[in-house]
Protein backbone atom coordinates (compact mmCIF):
# COMPACT_ATOMS: atom_id res chain seq x y z
CA UNK A 1 0.00 0.00 0.00
CA UNK A 2 2.46 2.48 1.00
CA UNK A 3 4.67 1.22 -2.22
CA UNK A 4 1.98 2.92 -4.61
CA UNK A 5 2.31 6.53 -2.27
CA UNK A 6 -1.85 7.06 -3.27
CA UNK A 7 -3.95 9.83 -1.28
CA UNK A 8 -4.66 8.45 2.39
CA UNK A 9 -2.47 5.26 2.39
CA UNK A 10 -1.35 6.32 6.03
CA UNK A 11 -5.02 5.32 7.39
CA UNK A 12 -4.33 1.86 6.49
CA UNK A 13 -2.05 -0.90 8.02
CA UNK A 14 -1.52 -4.44 7.86
CA UNK A 15 -0.58 -6.81 5.19
CA UNK A 16 -3.59 -8.38 3.03
CA UNK A 17 -2.18 -11.08 0.75
CA UNK A 18 -3.46 -9.96 -2.93
CA UNK A 19 -3.35 -12.13 -6.14
CA UNK A 20 -2.24 -9.92 -9.14
CA UNK A 21 -2.39 -10.18 -12.79
CA UNK A 22 -0.21 -8.73 -15.24
CA UNK A 23 -1.84 -8.12 -18.83
CA UNK A 24 0.23 -7.17 -21.17
CA UNK A 25 -0.42 -5.94 -24.11
CA UNK A 26 0.80 -7.41 -28.24
CA UNK A 27 3.15 -4.71 -29.30
CA UNK A 28 1.15 -2.00 -31.25
CA UNK A 29 -2.28 -3.47 -30.44
CA UNK A 30 -2.54 -0.11 -28.89
CA UNK A 31 -3.84 -1.81 -25.55
CA UNK A 32 -2.80 -0.29 -22.09
CA UNK A 33 -0.81 -2.21 -19.35
CA UNK A 34 -3.03 -3.58 -16.80
CA UNK A 35 -2.16 -4.77 -13.55
CA UNK A 36 -5.95 -6.87 -12.08
CA UNK A 37 -5.68 -7.33 -7.84
CA UNK A 38 -8.01 -9.82 -5.87
CA UNK A 39 -7.99 -9.82 -2.19
CA UNK A 40 -10.58 -10.72 0.66
CA UNK A 41 -8.68 -7.68 3.06
CA UNK A 42 -8.95 -10.00 5.92
CA UNK A 43 -5.43 -8.98 7.59
CA UNK A 44 -5.85 -4.89 6.40
CA UNK A 45 -7.29 -2.53 8.91
CA UNK A 46 -8.35 0.93 7.27
CA UNK A 47 -8.80 4.00 9.67
CA UNK A 48 -10.62 5.97 6.89
CA UNK A 49 -14.26 7.24 7.80
CA UNK A 50 -17.68 5.43 7.44
CA UNK A 51 -18.12 3.32 5.17
CA UNK A 52 -14.31 2.61 4.82
CA UNK A 53 -13.41 1.98 8.36
CA UNK A 54 -12.49 -1.79 8.77
CA UNK A 55 -10.97 -4.03 11.45
CA UNK A 56 -8.95 -6.36 10.98
CA UNK A 57 -10.39 -9.66 10.50
CA UNK A 58 -13.43 -8.18 8.91
CA UNK A 59 -13.68 -9.64 5.73
CA UNK A 60 -14.23 -7.35 2.74
CA UNK A 61 -13.92 -9.00 -1.15
CA UNK A 62 -11.83 -6.41 -3.21
CA UNK A 63 -11.21 -6.10 -7.29
CA UNK A 64 -9.25 -2.99 -8.75
CA UNK A 65 -8.03 -2.87 -11.98
CA UNK A 66 -4.92 -0.46 -12.46
CA UNK A 67 -4.55 0.56 -16.11
CA UNK A 68 -1.26 2.89 -17.12
CA UNK A 69 -2.31 4.45 -20.43
CA UNK A 70 0.47 6.88 -19.92
CA UNK A 71 3.46 8.25 -18.38
CA UNK A 72 2.68 9.69 -14.46
CA UNK A 73 -0.95 8.97 -15.25
CA UNK A 74 -3.04 5.75 -13.74
CA UNK A 75 -6.21 4.12 -14.12
CA UNK A 76 -8.37 2.48 -10.95
CA UNK A 77 -11.13 1.10 -11.51
CA UNK A 78 -12.59 -1.36 -8.90
CA UNK A 79 -15.12 -2.16 -6.28
CA UNK A 80 -15.47 -3.18 -2.48
CA UNK A 81 -17.65 -5.86 -1.49
CA UNK A 82 -19.72 -5.13 -4.92
CA UNK A 83 -21.27 -2.51 -2.79
CA UNK A 84 -18.80 0.19 -3.80
CA UNK A 85 -17.74 0.80 -7.30
CA UNK A 86 -15.12 3.44 -8.40
CA UNK A 87 -12.86 4.91 -11.42
CA UNK A 88 -10.41 7.23 -11.22
CA UNK A 89 -7.69 8.41 -12.83
CA UNK A 90 -4.81 9.74 -11.09
CA UNK A 91 -2.02 11.29 -12.29
CA UNK A 92 1.83 12.90 -11.03
CA UNK A 93 4.31 15.55 -11.50
CA UNK A 94 6.24 14.68 -8.34
CA UNK A 95 6.59 11.98 -5.92
CA UNK A 96 2.74 11.52 -4.92
CA UNK A 97 -0.02 10.79 -7.05
CA UNK A 98 -3.27 13.20 -7.05
CA UNK A 99 -7.08 11.84 -8.04
CA UNK A 100 -7.64 14.22 -11.34
CA UNK A 101 -11.30 12.78 -11.64
CA UNK A 102 -13.18 9.89 -10.18
CA UNK A 103 -16.74 8.61 -9.17
CA UNK A 104 -17.63 6.84 -6.24
CA UNK A 105 -21.28 4.69 -6.01
CA UNK A 106 -22.85 3.02 -3.39
CA UNK A 107 -25.35 0.36 -3.66
CA UNK A 108 -24.02 -1.88 -6.67
CA UNK A 109 -24.06 0.68 -9.68
CA UNK A 110 -20.30 0.23 -11.60
CA UNK A 111 -19.21 4.17 -11.46
CA UNK A 112 -18.08 5.66 -14.95
CA UNK A 113 -15.12 8.20 -15.22
CA UNK A 114 -16.81 11.63 -15.18
CA UNK A 115 -15.31 13.84 -18.00
CA UNK A 116 -14.68 16.86 -15.61
CA UNK A 117 -12.20 17.38 -13.00
CA UNK A 118 -13.08 16.62 -9.11
CA UNK A 119 -14.71 13.95 -7.45
CA UNK A 120 -18.17 12.35 -8.18
CA UNK A 121 -19.88 10.85 -5.62
CA UNK A 122 -23.36 8.85 -5.78
CA UNK A 123 -25.47 6.04 -4.11
CA UNK A 124 -27.33 5.46 -1.46
CA UNK A 125 -25.51 4.84 2.55
CA UNK A 126 -27.20 4.13 5.67
CA UNK A 127 -23.92 6.79 6.90
CA UNK A 128 -21.34 9.11 5.24
CA UNK A 129 -19.73 11.74 7.74
CA UNK A 130 -19.23 14.22 5.20
CA UNK A 131 -17.33 16.34 7.90
CA UNK A 132 -14.67 13.32 8.78
CA UNK A 133 -14.05 12.58 4.57
CA UNK A 134 -13.50 16.84 4.32
CA UNK A 135 -11.28 17.00 7.18
CA UNK A 136 -8.97 14.50 5.75
CA UNK A 137 -7.69 17.53 3.89
CA UNK A 138 -5.96 17.26 -0.31
CA UNK A 139 -2.29 16.02 1.53
CA UNK A 140 -1.66 19.80 1.95
CA UNK A 141 -2.83 20.37 5.48
CA UNK A 142 -5.98 22.10 4.09
CA UNK A 143 -9.47 21.08 4.69
CA UNK A 144 -11.04 20.38 1.77
CA UNK A 145 -14.27 22.02 0.12
CA UNK A 146 -17.45 20.48 -1.25
CA UNK A 147 -19.71 21.89 -3.86
CA UNK A 148 -23.74 21.90 -2.78
CA UNK A 149 -24.92 18.35 -4.21
CA UNK A 150 -26.87 18.36 -7.30
CA UNK A 151 -29.94 16.32 -7.23
CA UNK A 152 -31.23 15.08 -10.46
Amino acid sequence: VEVLKLPYSERLSGAPRIAAMALVPAAGSGQDFHVLLRSDLAALSSSLPAPLAKPVGELAALQVDVGFPATGVLTVDGNLKRDLYWNMQLSTATEAWRVDRGAFRFGGQPAALPTQPGLEVRGRLKRFPLDDWLDLGGGDGRRLRARRPRRR
